[in-house]
């Protein structure tokens, strides 16, 4: 039998063939009939397996480990060639042990049901026992043994409503004759059968007659309400339950008063889909033969209801549907004179040479209880056909065209029914069928039937579509009632387009920022069977007004408008593009998902990398992405004054900073507040220094605006240290600046240091302008206040300095560098990356000259030009220093009475808290030596730095 196919089977034409006896002595000299090394007669056989890999059976023996000898097992093997006349011979016993390896005590199982495993195990039930009159009850149970050893290996899960209970009706503390039995298995009628499905999933018992609580014991009247357990052996948990009617008492036993009974004593797997063979057994004392009635049916589970809700079964069964069964064959009715016994098992066994299937039975000849019996093997054969319908499409396939051309298909059954079998035809709403029912019967269930298809030649315009017929199966036979038939799926011709065309304006799409809009149209091209949505996606530089569409079965082909802008953004982009995507969504499979046009749209770019505000002196600076980079050089420089340029950032296109509107009394601090530092252009040029083209790169964000400030005569750091009045910061005004636009080039920026001034706008003059230019190395904190810093952070390589000092100054000073752990100026002295000593705290010249950096020592003749090489560690922030006409050594010796001046960009790091270093450009630093500002020109020494990284 395969052990894998989904499809149902069905058993027909069974015929008993022959049978071989043996007697209970028969096997005393063999392998078989030693048991553990006692002589154990043949006997109790109740249940059969066919180990078809090894071509051996294996029948269970119903001994209970008493005097009929040790539970066990037998292996057999059975020649069919001539199956009237099977040559059975028995080899071997294997005893059944626990799961501790001992042999099972007297009485303490009763074994009957019998399944074997494809991983050499075998199942098996015992019925237990309820013997109230003696006081005992064993539970059923259902255990797996190993099949070489006999040894226990797991068990199966009793559900509690087949466990029996007994109720102390004399309330004696103890099961005796007084007490009732209230529920679960009865004594001797419980798990007598055991099957698994071929694919080894599932695993079948019952019980042989009706539980305490579901109803009585089979009759000559009436037959008992069994119970099918159906178990998961992948879980190994139990899963369902059916109703299973066994036939009433076969005769009446002689006389009325003795023994009499019909059960359900074993069940075989035909498929996987709860189609089984079905053995009962009938029993009465006293009528003549053996008093035996054997009968097989067939059942099938498909249909039957699931009771395992139900720890009772009502009296009224009519809304349960009870498992199906059909009788296949009543064994005493046979023309062999083929006396048969108590047959309690079953077993598939090969397939016979004419290509039908063998079945082996067995009986329990009760270890002679009943008066001395042989042991039966009775051999059957049948034919096991799939049940199923099979459909033959031509080339495999059906295609038709609308109004054009047809196809068809054939229709047979697999298997005969036992009775008719009609087959309705639902062509769906696509095609049609002639006919559109099918009846098989008994005789012409092998002729195949032919199905016509046509086309329906609908109004609509659908496209190549698909059409699915669906077949329905009804039938008096429960194996072919609602069996499931394949479907066809039919192909479907259509001249019709499906689509959606889009038309532009003069067949494309511009639009410009800030400006000018377009549009297009969408229409369907054919009627759709239900509404279809156009999603529009307008991308990220453009939107769209609508952004979705909505076509009806009416309104299909009237075109609908869409109305595209450009997004005003604030990049500068240049003129490019976007793409418009469109997407359908429909229940009319031919529309929905359809392949649909993009619309590219041109884009006018209205951004200006630098603009200024045509009504005053604030800047907008914008770029391609979100960073913006603006450089200032210095072209021209007229006046006795050393001036600071910086900017800050504003609201809006009035100036406004937090609401305050340039002019009004708190602006000068709002701006200082978001000031950000320039460079300073010095008047008194040393020998070797030219200011002009000094330039300066500073990052914004895109969209900024800006404006410019002078600190006259100063720095930022001054005025917001309070050591130079606000009065010294001058904004833009007809009397202090004069912008010249230079279009793509840029702006002028041309100052007025003073009111009296004749220079005609001359004392400061930079140039703007947008650049892409990368900001140089290290001046990531140089707009900052106080920034007159080289910051290395975020760079991995060593960087090389190039240094070119200027002097212009009485006194012989000294420039030198340190580390300092962040832009506020504390430096480590112990290792751990923190700030130990911040500017104003004592020691902190004295740790800032200690920790120069060795080899950047810069001196140089006054009136001369110096070059310096040195290498600074990446991931660092380094400040300049002074010492004022002395060297290190005066500042780090034991006499402090000598010690010179040293200055920073701290202001609280110098001892007159003044100013006296500025930034003249990218890490370019000029020093005042004067105590107090002296004179403020910031030429005492000048300072170049150039960084570059990849030192080799």
């Amino acid at each position: 039998m395969s052990n894998n196919s989904q499809t149902a089977k069905t058993v027909l034409d069974v015929k008993l063939e022959g049978q071989q006896l043996f007697s209970p002595n028969s096997l005393s000299t063999s392998a078989a009939g030693t048991v553990n090394g006692n002589q154990t007669p043949l006997g109790g056989l109740s249940g059969v397996v066919y180990d078809v890999a090894n071509n051996v059976y294996y029948s269970l023996s119903d001994a209970r480990s008493d005097s009929n000898g040790l539970a066990r097992f037998y292996t057999f093997t059975a020649n069919l060639t001539g199956i009237s006349t099977p040559q059975v011979t028995f080899t071997n016993a294997t005893p059944l042990k626990d799961i501790n390896g001992h042999f099972f005590s007297s009485n303490s199982l009763n074994p009957e049901g019998f399944a074997l495993t494809e991983n050499a195990t075998v199942f098996i039930s015992s019925e237990g026992e309820v013997n109230i009159n003696a006081g005992s009850v064993i539970y059923p149970f259902i255990k797996e043994f190993n099949l070489s050893t006999g040894k226990e290996l797991r068990s199966l899960l009793i559900p509690q409503k087949f466990l029996p209970v007994v109720d102390d009706t004399d309330k004696s503390g103890a099961i005796n004759t007084g007490d009732t039995q209230i529920s679960g298995v009865r004594d001797n009628l419980a798990f007598e059968s055991l099957t698994i499905t071929p694919d080894q999933h599932t695993l079948y018992t019952g019980v042989e007659n009706a539980l305490i609580q579901d109803g009585q014991i089979a009759t000559l009247d009436t037959g008992s309400r069994s119970r099918i357990l159906q178990y998961n052996l992948v879980t190994g948990q139990t899963e369902k339950e059916y109703l299973y009617i066994t036939e009433p008492v076969a005769e009446p036993p002689k006389p009325a008063t003795p023994f009499a009974l019909n059960g359900l004593v074993d069940l075989l797997a035909i498929d996987n889909r709860g189609t089984l063979l079905a053995l009962e057994r009938s029993f009465s004392a006293g009528v003549s033969g053996t008093g035996y009635t054997i009968k097989l049916y067939e059942v099938s589970l498909q249909g039957a209801t699931d009771i395992s809700n139900l720890n009772s079964i009502p009296v009224k069964i009519s809304a349960i549907q009870p498992a199906h069964k059909r009788l296949l064959l009543n064994l005493n009715q046979n023309n062999l004179n083929i006396l048969i016994d108590n047959i309690e098992g079953l077993a598939f066994g090969p397939t016979l040479p004419d290509g039908r299937q063998s079945i082996v039975l067995v009986s329990d000849d009760n270890f002679g209880a009943l008066g001395p019996r042989p042991t039966q093997i009775l051999t059957l054969s049948a034919e096991v056909n799939p049940i199923g319908v099979t459909i033959t499409q031509t080339e495999d396939s059906t295609n038709v065209t609308e109004g054009g051309a047809t196809d068809s298909y054939t229709v047979v059954l697999t298997s005969q029914p036992t009775d008719n079998v009609t087959i309705n035809i639902n062509p769906g709403t696509q095609t049609t069928t002639n006919p559109n029912q099918l009846i098989f019967t008994t005789q012409n269930w092998n002729v195949a039937q032919n199905i016509t298809v046509a086309a329906v030649n609908d109004a609509l315009v659908e496209g190549n579509h698909s059409n699915t017929i669906q077949h329905t199966a009804i039938s008096n036979d429960a194996n072919y009632n609602g069996i499931a038939i394949s479907s066809v799926n039919v192909g479907i011709s259509e001249v019709n387009p499906i689509g959606a065309t889009i038309t532009q304006t003069e067949d494309s799409t511009n639009v410009t920022e800030g400006g000018a809009t377009d549009s297009y149209t969408v229409v369907l091209t054919s009627q759709p069977t239900d509404n279809v949505t156009i999603n529009i996606n307008p991308g990220t530089q453009t939107t769209t007004n609508p952004n979705q569409l909505i076509f009806t079965t009416q309104n299909w082909n009237v075109a609908q408008n869409i109305t595209v802008a450009a997004v005003n953004d604030a990049l500068v982009e240049g003129n490019h593009s976007n793409t418009i995507q469109h997407t359908a969504i429909s229940n009319d499979a031919n529309y929905n998902g359809i392949a649909i046009s993009s619309v590219n749209v041109g884009i006018t770019d209205n951004d200006i990398p630098l603009a200024k505000n045509a009504d005053n002196d604030i800047f907008t600076i914008k770029s391609n992405n979100d960073k913006a980079r603006l450089q200032v050089t210095v072209t021209g420089q007229n006046s006795s004054l050393v001036n600071e340029l910086g900017f800050f950032i504003v609201d809006d296109a009035q100036g406004r900073i937090g609401g305050i509107a340039p002019g009004a009394s708190a602006y000068t601090q709002a701006a200082l507040n978001r000031a950000k530092v320039i460079f300073s252009v010095i008047a008194n040029l040393p020998n070797g220094f030219n200011s002009t083209n000094l330039t300066q790169q500073l990052e914004l964000n895109s969209g900024d605006s800006l404006r410019f400030y002078l600190v006259r005569n100063n720095s930022t750091d001054a005025v917001n240290a309070q050591t130079t009045p606000t009065t010294d910061v001058l904004f833009s005004d007809p009397t202090t600046l004069k912008i010249t636009d230079f279009g793509t080039e840029g702006f002028s920026l041309a100052w007025q240091d003073t009111a009296t001034n004749t220079n005609n706008f001359q004392n400061l003059v930079v140039k703007i302008e947008s650049t892409n230019q990368p900001l140089p190395l290290g001046v990531n904190l140089q707009t900052q206040q106080q920034g007159e810093l080289i910051d290395l952070r975020g760079v991995t390589e060593l960087v090389k300095a190039d240094f070119v000092v200027n002097r212009e100054a009485a006194f012989n000073n000294f420039v030198g560098f340190y580390q300092v752990v962040n832009e506020n100026g504390g430096i480590d002295t112990n290792g751990d990356s923190q700030p130990d000593i911040l500017p104003g705290e004592a020691g902190y010249t004295q740790a800032a000259v200690r920790g120069r950096i060795a080899g950047i020592e810069l001196t140089v003749n006054n009136q001369g030009t110096a070059t310096y090489i040195g290498s600074l560690t990446p991931g660092s922030i380094f400040a300049p220093f002074i010492i004022v006409d002395g060297r290190p050594d005066a500042v780090l010796d034991t006499n402090f009475s000598n010690d010179p001046e040293v200055y920073f960009p701290f202001l609280g790091a110098n001892t007159d808290k003044v100013d006296h270093l500025r930034l003249l450009g990218s890490n370019i630093f000029g020093f005042e030596d004067l105590v107090n500002g002296g004179d403020r020109d910031f030429n005492d020494v000048i300072v170049q730095v150039n960084l570059s990284k990849n030192i080799v």
